[in-house]
C-alpha cells in the first residue's frame, strides 16, 4: 500500500544512492573475503561481462541459463563485473534500506532513487537488490537466500542488470521469443495468453533454431539484429510429457504450473531479424498469416517489455517503435492443427511478406495513461479497450485501484492488454492520480476515470497539437456526457459546448505542467479538477482549449458527484487553496526589500 504523501517525495542526490552504492560495494568485499569466489565471463551480444559468484551454490542454480554464452576470456577483458552473493550463504545483512518500504515500486523501482549512473532496482519476486554503476559496469546482484530463489529467476538471471548494460550500449532487453532458419530470425510478441510460447514451442520442436522463449537482446549495427540471452523456456508442467527430446532437463516446483526447461536444442545468436510476429488463436485447423495494424504490434512488445524492466521508458518504446518500422510484420492466426504452426512460420520466415508503408503520428512518444480505479470493474474493459483502439503505438496504461473491495487483480488479468498494476489505501482519485503520475514512465500524460471513454482519433489529434506547440503545457478538448442505456446504447446528455470545461479526462499533458501547478489535491475528494485547473492559471501553466470531442462521460448511479450540485463541490478546501493562491501572486508582485 502506499502513502498519500508518495507522489509529493523529492528525487534523493546523486550523493546519496553513490552512498549507498559505496555502502553495498563494502558489504559485498566482505562477502568475497568469507566466500570461494566462482568466476565465468560470458558473452552478451559481444559484451564480455564477468560473473562472479560467492561460492559454489548461486553459480549451481544461475549458470545453466547462460551456460551457451560461456567464453573462454579473463575477467580484466569484462567491460561489466556482477558481483553475485546472498546473506544466508555468506553472513553479511545489508544495510537498513535507505527509503521507506512504499518507495518499493512492483516492477523494481525505487522510487526517489533516480540516478542515471546508479541504477538500482528492489524485486519482490526474488529478494533481489540490483545496483549497477553505469559509467564503471560494476554491479551487485544481492538475495537473501540461494535457496529460495523462484523459478523465474532462474529462468532469466539478472535479467535487470543485463537491461541497463545493454541499453548503455545502444541495444534493448525485449520481452520476445526468437527463432531462426537459415540465419534469418524471426521475432515473436504478444501478451500473456496470445500464443506467444506455444508459437516458440512448435517452432522450436520442429528444427528451427532457438534464440529464447521469454527475453531476448535487440540491437541496431544499422539492421535488426536479435541476440540470444538465456537458454530457458517455460512449459507447462502438464505439456512436459508430450514434449519429448526437448525438456530432457527440466526443473519443477510442487505447487507452481510451470517447469523452467533447459532445451537440447540448436542454439542460434546474432542473427538479423527479417519478420516480427504477433498471435492469436483461431478457430480453424489451417496457421493462416494476416496483416497486423503497426500499433497494436508495437504496443504488444512495449506493454510487457516496459512493465517489467526497472527505468524503462521513453527510450524503450522509441527503440521498440523505430526497430519495428523497418521489418514487415503479421499476425499469425494459430489454426487447431499445433503441428503446422511451424510450417507456416518457416514459409514466412524464408518468404518475408512486403513491407507495408504505416502513418507515424507523434509515434515514438510514449503515453503514460493513468486509470484510477474504486470499484467499477465493470466498466474497466470497456475503458481500457477505448484506450487501445487509440492505436497509439507506444502507450503504458497504469492502473491505480484506490483501495477497492472488488477483485482488482482478476479484472486487470483478464484484460486483452497488458496494464501496470499499482494499489493504495482508499483516499480518493486525486491522491489515486498522483500515485499514477509518480509510476508512469512517459513524459506525456494522460487520464481515463474507469467508467469514462476516449472518442476514436482522441489522442492522435492531441499529440499532434502538442507537436505543433512545443509552448502548450497541456491541450483540453470537450466532453459529451452520455447515460448508457438497457440495450447498451449511448444516449447524450446535453451538448459538448456546454459541458463542465475541466474535465481531466478530457486533456493530454506534458509532465511539465504538473511541476509547474503542482499535483491533484489529496485532500479533496470532489473538486480537484476545479482546484488543479484554478492554480494552474494562477501558475502561469499554458493550457490550450480546442473544439473537439475528447471524452465521453458516463453517467450512472455509481457516480461520486451524482446528486451533488455545484455549489458542494466547492468545500472550504478550494476556497483555502484560491485564498492562497491569490496571497502567492501578491507576494511575488511585492518589491525586494532595500
Amino acid at each position: 500500500m502506499i502513502p498519500p504523501h508518495l507522489a509529493d517525495l523529492p528525487a534523493r542526490s546523486v550523493s546519496d544512492q553513490e552512498a549507498f552504492f559505496s555502502e553495498v560495494q563494502g558489504l559485498t568485499a566482505l562477502s568475497a573475503e568469507r566466500s570461494k569466489i566462482v568466476e565465468h565471463v560470458i558473452d552478451i551480444a559481444g559484451l564480455p561481462v564477468c560473473l562472479r559468484f560467492h561460492g559454489d551454490e548461486l553459480a549451481r542454480l544461475l549458470m545453466p541459463a547462460l551456460s551457451h554464452r560461456l567464453r573462454n576470456a579473463s575477467a580484466a577483458s569484462a567491460g561489466a563485473t556482477i558481483e553475485v552473493w546472498d546473506r544466508a550463504a555468506s553472513g553479511v545483512t545489508m544495510p537498513p534500506r535507505p527509503v521507506e518500504k512504499h518507495c518499493l515500486s512492483e516492477r523494481g523501482d525505487i522510487w526517489t532513487f533516480t540516478s542515471q549512473r546508479f541504477r538500482s532496482a528492489f524485486h519482490y519476486s526474488d529478494y533481489s537488490l540490483n545496483l549497477m554503476d553505469m559509467e564503471t559496469g560494476r554491479a551487485i546482484f544481492w538475495v537473501d537466500a540461494a535457496a529460495a530463489l523462484p523459478l523465474s529467476t532462474l529462468a532469466a538471471p539478472f535479467r535487470t542488470l543485463f537491461h541497463w548494460w545493454g541499453a548503455r550500449h545502444g541495444m534493448q532487453l525485449v520481452h520476445a521469443a526468437a527463432l531462426a532458419d537459415n540465419g534469418q530470425a524471426v521475432l515473436i510478441t504478444g501478451q500473456g495468453g496470445t500464443g506467444k510460447s506455444s508459437t516458440a514451442l512448435a517452432c522450436m520442436r520442429s528444427g528451427m533454431g532457438y534464440v529464447g522463449d521469454d527475453y531476448v537482446l535487440l540491437s541496431r549495427q544499422p539492421e535488426l539484429r536479435v541476440h540470444s540471452l538465456y537458454r530457458t523456456a517455460k512449459l507447462f508442467v502438464k505439456d512436459l510429457p508430450g514434449a519429448g527430446s526437448f525438456a530432457t532437463s527440466a526443473v519443477v516446483r510442487e505447487g507452481e504450473p510451470k517447469a523452467v526447461v533447459y532445451p537440447d536444442l540448436a542454439l542460434a545468436s546474432d542473427v538479423p531479424v527479417v519478420l516480427v510476429l504477433t498471435p492469436r488463436f483461431g478457430g480453424a485447423e489451417e496457421t493462416l498469416a494476416e496483416p497486423v495494424d503497426h500499433g497494436y504490434l508495437t504496443g504488444a512488445a512495449c506493454y510487457t517489455t516496459i512493465a517489467q524492466l526497472p527505468h524503462a521508458g521513453p527510450a524503450t518504446s522509441t527503440f521498440i517503435e523505430s526497430a519495428f518500422q523497418s521489418i514487415p510484420s503479421r499476425r499469425l492466426v494459430l489454426g487447431t492443427d499445433r503441428g503446422r504452426v511451424a510450417e507456416s512460420v518457416r514459409a514466412l520466415t524464408q518468404s518475408p511478406p512486403a513491407l507495408e508503408a504505416t502513418a507515424q503520428p507523434a509515434a515514438s512518444q510514449l503515453v503514460s495513461v493513468i486509470v484510477p480505479l474504486f470499484n467499477g470493474t465493470r466498466f474497466l474493459p470497456q475503458a481500457i479497450a477505448s484506450i487501445a483502439a487509440q492505436n497509439h503505438p507506444a502507450t503504458e496504461i497504469i492502473l491505480v485501484d484506490d483501495g477497492s473491495t472488488e477483485d482488482v487483480v482478476a479484472a486487470a488479468d483478464a484484460l486483452p492488454v497488458q496494464v501496470r498494476l499499482v494499489h493504495q489505501h482508499n483516499m480518493g482519485p486525486a491522491a489515486a492520480r498522483n500515485l499514477g503520475i509518480r509510476a508512469a514512465s512517459g513524459d506525456i500524460l494522460a487520464f481515463l476515470d474507469v467508467d469514462d471513454l476516449w472518442p476514436p482519433g482522441k489522442l492522435s489529434t492531441c499529440l499532434a497539437w502538442l507537436a505543433a506547440h512545443p509552448d502548450t503545457d497541456l491541450v483540453i478538448g470537450r466532453a459529451q456526457v452520455f447515460q448508457q442505456g438497457l440495450d447498451g446504447s449511448r444516449l447524450p446528455v446535453g451538448s459538448p459546448a456546454e459541458a463542465f470545461p475541466d474535465y481531466i479526462g478530457a486533456g493530454v499533458y506534458r509532465r511539465r505542467a504538473f511541476h509547474k501547478t503542482g499535483l491533484f489535491d489529496p485532500m479533496l475528494r470532489y473538486g480537484e479538477d476545479i482546484d488543479w485547473f484554478s492554480r494552474a492559471q494562477h501558475k502561469g501553466t499554458v493550457v490550450d482549449r480546442i473544439d473537439l470531442l475528447t471524452l465521453e462521460v458516463r453517467r450512472h448511479e455509481q457516480n461520486m458527484t451524482k446528486g451533488v450540485e455545484t455549489r458542494d463541490l466547492r468545500p472550504l478546501r478550494l476556497l483555502k487553496n484560491a485564498i492562497d493562491q491569490r496571497r502567492s501572486l501578491a507576494n511575488s508582485l511585492v518589491p525586494p526589500s532595500g
